[in-house]
């Protein structure tokens, strides 16, 4: 892969960029201290509480390259959620709108959102599944999973069980460059073993293949 391209793991709790505080420690801060690279720019964002892995550019002459690479990306998360599941795959289109700082599932207006969810393992009432994003809207995981009745665990946003943390998880990313398949893939997170009763470490194979629509 060419070296203006750089993948890190930001841990849950911290905000991915810069805030209106700005003594507000920012995981984009961090890495461009961490590499020495001031000019490092990130290329999408995860909620504070999420996880996972997050894409920069390092060179500001690649910009153009690097948004067309992470506008075809395909990004893939780990959650642990709640509720009845009465499917082994659930295929998630609504329309979100934001209103108030919360997002909510409109009828009409709004902007397309379209999530799969693969079930994995389940116990007792906790499911741990993987999520495929075709769309990238803010909180789109967490707003149709509840929607389906399947809050994410610890998202008292919108409805989820009361928890010291947001079991959500940004997994794998995956990319063409140059007709290559790239595929970057984080281990199976260890916070999410505090989840009660506790699902045991399910490491999902890769899809066969890559944008399948």
């Amino acid at each position: 892969m060419q070296d203006w391209l750089g993948i890190f793991e930001k841990p849950a709790g911290l905000v991915t960029h810069a805030t209106v505080d700005k003594t507000r420690d920012n995981f984009q801060d961090r890495v461009r201290k961490g590499i020495g690279s001031p000019n490092a720019r990130i290329l999408h964002r995860l909620d504070a509480p999420t996880s996972g892995l997050l894409a920069f550019c390092l060179d500001p002459s690649f910009h153009k390259q690097a948004d067309s690479l992470m506008a075809d990306s395909v990004k893939e998360y780990l959650l642990i959620c709640s509720g009845d599941f009465c499917s082994p795959k659930l295929v998630l289109k609504n329309h979100l709108k934001e209103k108030k700082g919360l997002v909510h599932v409109v009828h009409s207006g709004g902007q397309m959102a379209h999530t799969e969810v693969e079930l994995l393992q389940s116990n007792q009432n906790l499911h741990l599944c993987l999520a495929r994003l075709y769309t990238g809207r803010r909180h789109q995981i967490r707003v149709q999973m509840a929607h389906a009745g399947l809050p994410v665990l610890g998202d008292e946003l919108y409805g989820g069980i009361p928890d010291t943390q947001l079991y959500l998880h940004a997994f794998r990313l995956e990319f063409l460059w140059k007709g290559e398949r790239i595929l970057v893939a984080t281990d199976y997170p260890e916070r999410f073993n505090l989840a009660k009763p506790c699902l045991q470490s399910v490491m999902p194979e890769p899809r066969a293949k890559l944008y399948e629509k």
